[in-house]
């Protein structure tokens, strides 16, 4: 319910173009669209391959443009500058104006994306006539994406389809004019129809902190049933509202207690406050909901008191918490009480593990003597996060620490030969036993842990063929996929001629997987690997086939070459 009263910040990222140039792909993929057969296929491969300039108002769409290198333009209106063409407005009123599905759902998007506002109340007009879901799904957005000033209008429509319930259409809702929004929710707080005055009282929220706002909330709070009432309190909750314990204590008792909590442990109120302490008064373990809103809270006091009773070890046997997730632990504050914690909390490997991963940049050398003794703990996950926050630890004492751990099968981990790795220890007894260990040793993690060392330090006498049988091993289980990769790396390393070939083959069998897919970098079709390990061995036959894939129709093995090639050249 509280995703529905916070307004999330459009993404926006440091790739991104001020302006994306139309390309004539895209205008003539578009001028195809205008067939009266345009399909649904075609449709959404037309949606698919061009996302920056159908639905710039996506967060999804502008993350995944900005991982695979195709940036969204800043501008919200990436086809603005075809709002003046002649030609284009014609073919978009045909659009428009179409019996096919398909091109109207196209014609929203088009309008959304040029922001042509005179199509506003037009849109509106029509929203009563469109019958097709997911065409009325694009009015709505297109209205929603060129500010439209009548609210209270746009709100019935998105209750009425049961949408503005939808976390999307709920953002973008708020997004509006602030007065506007708050003088719809103050008309809608009292319409039945289509639960709509439940979600006007949530919205509210985001309108800012008015006395009416507040009054009708503290109103519509003790008016609602128990489980309704939960929309207006998480509103008061988030105007930062205090006594809040009149309101909510309806709900102790019901399967909303928890809810009450969690609002109780963020009022800045003193009575609600107290009601909270009386339920820590015995001596016996506090329930775990209770210290969930106690870690969860905002305000830095109930969390500082949640960790007293971990500390008093007034907790349930089998309690967890993420304590990362902690406001007060996340912002850096707590770090001498969080060693406290640690060393009184009493054997709990999972909360240690927990409060431990919290330490990650702090003092070393203040976390350092609390953690150390986690090093050889029964717990190998508690044992490993130790390890993980220790890590860059170039002490001589610690280095020896992991150097005998590295050679126990009972302790080693991927972390420990991570530490060998990168301070360069390169020694012949362990390369003796992470050999022995990958063959006797059942547990994929073990025996990565082992590879990525070999692949490190390899010998070409022990490891040439050991990597090339992993390499053509057509048997491989899909777990074991990384294990390739890893090998790959290791004939890297070697830097042979002999290696070459070998990578070569393997590149081109991933490559036939790889066409047709979307998500193709990865698993068994990830072939970069291969290619910086062909940058890396440097020889004449890695060269010449390195500058043959510059003419590759794979355009993203096209890219990473051409970028490889000329960070050469630098």
């Amino acid at each position: 319910m509280r995703c529905f009263l916070i307004v999330i910040a459009l993404l926006t990222t440091n790739v991104c173009f001020s302006q994306i140039k139309l390309s004539d792909a895209f205008l003539s993929d578009l001028e195809k669209a205008y067939r009266q057969d345009f399909s649904k296929q075609e449709s959404d491969k037309l949606y698919r391959s061009y996302p920056e300039m159908l639905t710039p108002y996506s967060k999804a769409n502008r993350l995944f443009g900005a991982i695979s290198g195709k940036p969204f333009s800043d501008s919200p209106y990436p086809l603005s500058s075809l709002k003046q063409d002649s030609v284009f407005k014609r073919k978009l009123r045909e659009l428009y104006n179409s019996d096919n599905i398909y091109h109207r759902r196209l014609s929203y998007s088009l309008i959304a994306s040029t922001g042509d506002t005179t199509y506003l109340d037009k849109l509106f007009d029509r929203i009563d006539t469109e019958k097709e879901k997911g065409c009325r799904s694009r009015m709505y957005i297109a209205l929603l994406h060129m500010k439209t000033p009548q609210t209270t209008r746009l709100f019935d429509y998105l209750a009425k389809d049961s949408l503005i319930f939808h976390s999307h259409f709920a953002q973008a809702f708020v997004k509006l004019n602030s007065d506007s929004v708050r003088n719809t929710c103050y008309k809608r707080i009292n319409t039945d129809e289509h639960g709509a005055k439940y979600f006007a009282g949530s919205l509210l929220a985001s309108t800012g902190n008015t006395p009416k706002t507040v009054r009708l909330l503290r109103e519509k709070a003790m008016e609602w049933s128990p489980e309704k009432s939960l929309y207006a309190l998480y509103a008061l909750g988030y105007l930062k509202q205090g006594n809040l314990l009149p309101l909510s204590r309806r709900l102790e008792g019901t399967k909303f207690g928890v809810q009450m909590l969690h609002l109780l442990a963020n009022s800045p109120t003193k009575e609600d406050s107290v009601y909270l302490m009386e339920q820590t008064r015995t001596n016996a373990p506090v329930s775990k909901d209770l210290l969930n809103a106690f870690f969860r809270s905002e305000r830095p006091g109930w969390n500082l008191y949640g960790l007293r009773l971990v500390q008093e070890k007034r907790i349930p046997e089998a309690y967890i918490f993420y304590f990362p997730k902690c406001p007060l632990i996340k912002s850096g504050n707590a770090v001498d009480e969080v060693l406290r914690t640690i060393q009184l909390c009493g054997d709990k490997p999972k909360i240690i593990r927990s409060l431990i991963s919290t330490l990650k940049g702090k003092d070393l050398e203040k976390t350092k003597p609390v953690i150390s003794p986690y090093l050889r703990h029964s717990d190998k996950r508690l044992s490993s996060a130790a390890f993980n926050m220790m890590k860059a630890d170039t002490s001589a004492s610690f280095l020896n620490e992991i150097k005998t751990l590295a050679l126990d099968s009972a302790h080693l981990n991927s972390i420990i030969v991570d530490i060998l790795i990168r301070n360069g220890i390169n020694e012949e007894r362990f390369k003796t036993f992470f050999r022995a260990q990958f063959r006797a040793n059942s547990l994929w993690q073990t025996q990565k842990a082992c590879l990525k060392y070999l692949a490190a330090f390899p010998s070409y006498e022990d490891d040439f063929k050991f990597f090339v049988r992993l390499i053509e091993d057509p048997n491989t289980q899909p777990r074991n996929q990384g294990f390739k990769i890893i090998a790959i790396t290791g004939l890297g390393n070697l830097k042979t001629d002999d290696s070459v070939p070998v990578i070569i083959t393997d590149f081109e069998s991933r490559m036939k997987k790889r066409k047709g897919l979307r998500l193709r970098n990865i698993g068994k079709t990830n072939v970069f690997p291969h290619l910086k390990t062909l940058k890396k061995i440097g020889n004449p036959e890695a060269d010449k086939y390195l500058f043959s894939l510059l003419e590759s129709e794979d355009e993203d093995v096209k890219a990473f070459v051409n970028k490889l090639l000329l960070r050469g050249h630098q």
